[in-house]
């Protein structure tokens, strides 16, 4: 029970030899405690392997004699310095329990209920200290396995209590909050008395309430600042070590709960990850957090709108708590398999539709379905491609620059009456709709995130049957569309090869989409050449070597001032310099250190953007 087990009190306690002040009512019960009481409890565990493997039997650790203190101000002492003392033991086998749950869990694959109930730290201070309450040998003469159950509950009830009443008053004023959490401590530790004397078959006497509750006082007083310096202790530790801190806590402790829609949903997905923010990490489930770039853009935004200090603040805030959400959501898919689908169905491309996997604006109407796939058809915009020209593809960008040319000379124009081809001539054009395949499940537009039965999307642009019989081709070498399109007008490769002069109309069905599941969720990819992926709405496409996107994030709006501005944020924003960016990016950095990438570009910012002006 609490007092015999914090005071070793026996019963020739009141014919005892006093040992002073500091020693019966500060130092022995602080041995006793902090001490004695802990190795004997690891003497529960050690004992059997030693005698079963040495043959010799480990002594009991004997505790000091204390000689109970009659007077009001020893008797508190005496059971405040017991009760602090006991506190460090349990508050380390918090940690363990803590530890072995988690992993336990991870390695199992808990899920919902159960894993929350694993990573939730009340339940491994309950289980902590219900399992150092069973270890404890507290009983001279042996300590039997009816005592030990005893003990176990007792520990469970009295720090369940503990949590319980914490919770109640954790956000009350200062002085409210200290009576509640010392009614608590008191009401806590008498409960964990009762329980283990009903189990054992023992009996309880008011002293014994009076001295459980005043170390009860105690412990509860300290145990929620104890608890979270231990925390923030072993949370420094493991950042070191590269294994990061639990998600859940890490979010605490940050400021991101609730900025964004979707993150609790994100971390109940992965509920045993850990967020590392250094340069390595360690483990399994723990994920490498570097939001340096997003941090970058939300200041440059907030600093651009003219915002104040604090709103600069919030919005870095609102953008890290978004990158997690979607780290956390890739880190949960990733590891997911899925039997693909080679071929979907109309139904289940429509039901792909319903849950986003697949996105079409407009919306295909039921006559735009097939058993296999979806008709599209055809935009009002095309470009007619000259003939004699020579691109010399030794130079990268020599298609693009030639597209973008005869783009600028007129040649992209709309032909809402339709499109004239000649025999062998060529021309590009657009379908009538836009198709997002996205890579992993969004926030829809009720603030709920998307649940997704299957695997992302891929998809494929085929010839109608009735367009090839004329020999009419609609894409010559480039049918794959890939996953993580965004907001992606298809382009139509179009030849005529047939020896007829052939008039295309604006909006006759032209081409067919298949769609084709993945067999997993594919990772994330740092794109640095967006035209065919993202936004695509000019049949030259975008320059290969000046992306839209740099690290997965949309560059600043065109309403940005570029004046106010640092030399490497003008370098990342200014569209005039993102092909010197770009060419940074790829011929100076290695990309497997992210923090010397940004410091050399904020390096070469100011040269090339004195050579770009």
């Amino acid at each position: 029970m609490v007092a015999d087990r914090l005071i070793n009190f026996d019963t020739t306690k009141e014919q005892q030899e006093s040992h002073g002040f500091w020693q019966d009512d500060v130092l022995r019960p602080i041995y006793n405690g902090a001490v004695v009481t802990p190795l004997n409890a690891l003497r529960s565990i050690a004992a059997p392997v030693v005698a079963s493997t040495t043959g010799v039997e480990l002594p009991r650790v004997a505790e000091l004699a204390v000689k109970k203190d009659d007077s009001v101000p020893g008797w508190v002492v005496q059971n405040v310095t017991g009760g602090l003392a006991s506190l460090a033991p349990y508050l380390v086998a918090s940690r363990f329990a803590g530890s072995a749950l988690r992993s336990a869990g991870a390695a199992t694959g808990l899920e919902g209920a159960a894993a929350k109930l694993a990573t939730s730290d009340r339940f491994a201070m309950v289980t902590g200290a219900a399992g150092y309450d069973f270890l404890r040998d507290n009983n001279p003469n042996g300590t039997s396995l009816r005592e030990r159950f005893a003990n176990a509950a007792g520990g469970a009830a009295a720090f369940y209590t503990f949590g319980a009443g914490n919770a109640l008053v954790a956000e009350s004023a200062l002085v409210p909050k200290l009576i509640g959490r010392a009614v608590t401590g008191a009401a806590g530790t008498d409960i964990q008395m009762a329980t283990t004397g009903l189990i054992a078959g023992k009996s309880i006497n008011f002293d014994d309430l009076k001295d459980a509750a005043v170390s009860g006082v105690a412990m509860n007083l300290i145990l929620p600042f104890a608890h979270e310096k231990l925390a923030s202790t072993s949370d420094a530790i493991n950042s070191r070590l590269g294994r990061g801190v639990p998600a859940a806590r890490f979010i605490e402790k940050e400021g991101l709960a609730g900025r964004t829609e979707g993150l609790p949903e994100a971390l109940d997905k992965v509920p045993f990850s850990r967020i590392q923010t250094g340069d390595r990490a360690i483990g399994k489930h723990t994920l490498l957090f570097d939001d340096w770039r997003q941090s970058e853009l939300a200041s440059s935004q907030a600093i651009s709108r003219g915002a104040t200090p604090e709103q600069v603040t919030e919005a870095i805030l609102n953008a890290r708590a978004e990158h997690l959400r979607t780290q956390l959501l890739n880190q949960g898919l990733k590891e997911q398999k899925f039997v693909p689908s080679p071929v979907m169905t109309n139904d289940q491309i429509a039901s792909a539709i319903k849950e986003g996997r697949i996105k079409i604006e407009p919306a295909p109407k039921p006559g735009d379905f097939y058993e296999n796939g979806v008709d599209v058809g055809l935009n009002s915009m095309f470009m007619k491609l000259p003939r004699g020209e020579h691109t010399d593809f030794a130079d990268p960008n020599a298609a693009k620059s030639a597209l973008r040319r005869w783009a600028k000379e007129g040649r992209e124009l709309e032909y809402k009456d339709g499109i004239t081809l000649a025999p062998g001539e060529t021309a590009l054009g657009f379908t009538d709709i836009s198709l997002t395949l996205p890579r992993v499940p969004q926030v829809s537009a009720d603030g709920t995130m998307q649940n997704w039965s299957g695997a992302p999307i891929t998809a494929s642009l085929n010839q109608k049957s009735s367009i090839a019989r004329n020999f009419i081709t609609n894409h010559e070498t480039a049918p794959a569309l890939n996953n993580n399109s965004t907001a992606h007008k298809i382009v139509y490769e179009i030849t005529n090869h047939s020896p007829n002069v052939v008039t295309l109309q604006p909006g006759m069905r032209f081409g067919s989409l298949q769609f084709h599941e993945l067999g997993a969720f594919p990772a994330e990819v740092e794109r640095y050449k967006t035209g065919s992926v993202k936004g695509q709405t000019s049949l030259a496409g975008a320059d290969h070597s000046a992306p839209t996107v740099v690290a997965g994030q949309d560059l600043a709006p065109a309403s940005l001032d570029y004046a106010k501005l640092s030399p490497f944020e003008q370098l990342r924003y200014r569209p005039d310099l993102q092909g010197a960016y770009a060419n940074v990016i790829k011929s100076k950095l290695d990309p497997a250190n992210t923090l010397s990438d940004h410091e050399l570009v904020r390096r070469e910012a100011p040269q090339l953007i004195a050579q770009g002006s």
